[in-house]
């Protein structure tokens, strides 16, 4: 596991651009952090470091697809769903059906751990905390499958 202490907004948006340029294909990226600990900022750079300008979140949506110089993209935000139902009713494991692409999933503390995750598809955790002496900034731990 991979630990950065107290990044101001560039030095965040740098390490999802790094991030992204290690990405292999068939890859989940599950993003945790409470409220305002800067997730969609995260997917952002990281899809801006790819050619890709986001506009916003999925919340309401849930999924957004997003073909990216090529790579197909999906982004999900699990912030609003309740329990598995909710989740079985967006189309949410027809995505891992893909042969190829990435997918970004906000709020994936709400799937707790990675073994829900099928066989061929490799994942990051990402966890996002708002530093404690400095509001402004963020901790972040990476930990990747082999």
């Amino acid at each position: 596991m991979k630990k950065f202490d107290s990044l101001d907004l560039k030095s965040l948006k740098s390490l999802a651009g790094d991030l992204a340029s290690q990405m292999r294909n068939r890859e989940v990226i599950l993003l945790s952090g409470d409220v305002g600990a800067g997730k969609t900022t995260f997917v952002s750079a990281f899809l801006s470091s790819m050619g890709y300008d986001l506009s916003n979140s999925p919340t309401f949506a849930v999924i957004n697809e997003y073909d990216v110089n090529g790579t197909l993209i999906d982004h999900v935000d699990l912030y609003r769903l309740k329990d598995s139902e909710d989740l079985e009713s967006t189309g949410f494991w027809d995505l891992f059906s893909k042969r190829e692409g990435l997918i970004l999933i906000e709020w994936s503390q709400r799937m707790p751990g990675s073994d829900w995750i099928p066989n061929g598809w490799t994942w990051s955790e990402v966890k996002l905390t708002i530093s404690k002496d400095n509001l402004n900034t963020r901790d972040v731990s990476i930990r990747r499958s082999k």
